[in-house]
């Protein structure tokens, strides 16, 4: 690790100040300052045996895409890729305000109900910017059944053996192919968005196969974290705020409204089954809690 962190700060012209958390990849992440202009960037470095270099990768893949379908007002500013001998390495500069989370934890409720407000907001605007029709769909109706496979698993895999959720356990099949769709990303929670002013900024996409599909996907699980599972101040609004941008969605777009509703619910169902996951070994109950509010959610989204 020292011989590459000497080649990266020599190639990019930074110095390393402090390591920072790498979360649970546990992937090398650093706080550095670029030499030419004092700039404060965040260094992150896909080295590992655990799935790093695929988190990295999956990173780098999930930014370009999104401004490629013309998202990238959400993305990092600046932000530099480059591979190290095969080690891929991403530099992007430090986001100087608290994530959602933090930002609305700290504020009175009120606050908070102008904050998610002005969110949803952007998120209906960068919705619109990257509507796509009939020549895309099917990577894109693709990237929906992605979602499912995504709660099929962890279903299989953690919450049936741990007992939360019954064996043989069938997840349905929700969503209806569909002829427009726009932006979709897994993993859309305030604990990776940012907001100054009217700027959001969204980091850690996860890797997908498109970046396109049924967008109230995304809304849906930032709505389950903010408001079911962290309580945030201002998030118990949320319910009528999304249920009119996806309303908005609708009409801006002529995405079918019974969809977006499947997909709001599909997303809570993503959200509230990675919340039991990461619960399994500390709080059981709040994880069978969980479990359960994932599938009702599934058997809601398939009764639409």
């Amino acid at each position: 690790m020292r011989s590459l962190l000497k080649k990266i700060k020599k190639v990019f012209g930074i110095t390393v100040v402090s390591p920072l958390n790498g979360g649970h990849m546990n992937i090398p992440l650093f706080n550095c300052i670029r030499i030419s202009d004092g700039m404060e960037l965040v260094l992150k470095i896909g080295m590992g045996t655990q799935g790093q270099p695929e988190e990295v990768l999956g990173n780098i893949k999930g930014y370009g895409a999104i401004h490629i379908i013309g998202a990238g007002t959400w993305l990092p500013a600046p932000l530099i890729v480059k591979d190290f001998d095969g080690i891929p390495v991403l530099l992007m500069g430090k986001i100087q305000v608290p994530n959602l989370t933090g930002l609305l934890r700290s504020g009175s409720a009120s606050t908070g109900v102008n904050v998610l407000s002005r969110f949803i907001d952007n998120f209906v605007r960068v919705t619109v910017l990257t509507v796509v029709g009939n020549d895309r769909c099917e990577p894109c109706n693709n990237a929906c059944g992605e979602v499912i496979g995504k709660i099929t698993d962890l279903y299989s895999q953690h919450l049936e053996p741990a007992g939360l959720i019954s064996a043989g356990f069938e997840v349905p099949s929700i969503f209806e192919q569909c002829d427009t769709h726009a932006i979709m990303c897994m993993d859309f929670t305030s604990d990776n968005l940012f907001m100054y002013r009217h700027k959001v900024t969204f980091i850690d996409p996860w890797m997908q196969s498109s970046y396109l599909g049924n967008p109230a996907v995304s809304l849906g699980q930032f709505t389950t974290l903010a408001r079911d599972v962290y309580s945030l101040p201002g998030a118990s609004d949320l319910g009528v705020c999304v249920e009119s941008a996806i309303e908005r969605i609708s009409v801006l777009t002529g995405m079918d409204l019974k969809w977006l509703n499947q997909g709001i619910l599909v997303g809570a169902s993503l959200q509230f089954a990675l919340s039991s996951f990461v619960r399994i070994d500390t709080d059981i109950e709040g994880a069978a809690n969980y479990a359960i509010r994932s599938k009702n959610a599934l058997l809601r989204a398939k009764e639409k």
